[in-house]
């Protein structure tokens, strides 16, 4: 008999696997437009190594790896693009950052995007080689309370070190 809670988690096995499945792979295309009305083209991040997160407002793993990118981006600084992609609008956005630190580049209105992709579950971090090829995706701060810490820091020394193997080559 038909199940459309089987139907629907076999479909979102099948994106979250086409998703994982980019690994490897440049990047797909994109033009977003950014919180200060901007255009961000994909080409124009090429040439140094880019981390990509998806994440939105009311996301509590999103708000809670933040500090992490944050740390991270400050350790690099203009060595490495920094990018957060949302569907949510410029205003929401902006009302976010104003009580929230999210020290990377916002793209708005994302949502064509983060559907052509295949996007399922967040947050999502991606990282890039220098020609916006995929290198890993990592799926957030893994919740093991007994862990946490560890985890935290596992995660940023996880985005660290590939990151160090990227400048390198």
């Amino acid at each position: 008999p038909y199940n459309a809670k089987d139907e629907m988690a076999k479909m979102l096995i099948a994106r979250a696997n086409a998703f994982n499945s980019l690994v490897g792979q440049e990047l797909p295309h994109f033009e977003l437009e950014l919180v200060d009305k901007a255009i961000l083209n994909s080409e124009s991040l090429k040439g140094k190594p880019t981390v990509i997160n998806f994440w939105f407002i009311y996301c509590a793993p999103c708000i809670e790896e933040m500090p992490i990118l944050n740390s991270v981006k400050k350790e690099f600084g203009d060595k490495v693009n920094f990018v957060a992609i949302t569907y949510h609008n410029q205003k929401e956005i902006h009302e976010f950052l104003d009580y929230t630190d999210f020290d990377f580049i916002h793209a708005a209105n994302a949502a064509d995007y983060i559907k052509t992709i295949g996007m399922t579950g967040y947050p999502k971090t991606l990282i890039l080689d220098e020609n916006l090829v995929i290198k890993s995706i990592h799926k957030g701060i893994p919740k093991d309370a007994a862990m946490k810490k560890e985890n935290k820091e596992n995660f940023k020394y996880q985005l660290i070190n590939e990151l160090k193997e990227l400048i390198k080559n």
